[in-house]
């Protein structure tokens, strides 16, 4: 997958790890490179790892990508009986609704 056009490799190290809570939970947001990770997904853009709730986010994807993939993971981990699709849908229109409210995530 080649980046889009305002992808800026600079800046892919210098996104910043961080914790969100969840319900009563605290959730690892971290992002990682192609190699800091190994699993049978290794072609998607993102992993979760459930057991310990922990967000893997692949540093390398345009801004607006990297959005939708942590709206993504996030509502896995908010409403894990959410299908794939429901999920997707639902992140691919909460990314469409930030940007239209001035969230330039292009």
């Amino acid at each position: 997958m080649s980046p889009g056009p305002r992808h800026n490799p600079k800046k892919e190290k210098h996104r910043k790890n961080f914790d969100l809570k969840i319900g009563q939970k605290i959730c690892k947001v971290r992002f990682v490179g192609n190699d800091e990770i190994s699993s049978p997904a290794s072609k998607k853009n993102d992993l979760i790892d459930t057991e310990n709730p922990t967000i893997f986010v692949y540093r390398c994807q345009t801004k607006r990508n990297l959005v939708n993939t942590l709206l993504h993971e996030v509502l896995h981990v908010v409403r894990p009986e959410l299908s794939e699709e429901a999920v997707t849908e639902t992140a691919d229109i909460l990314e469409r609704a930030l940007n239209r409210l001035g969230y330039k995530i292009d």
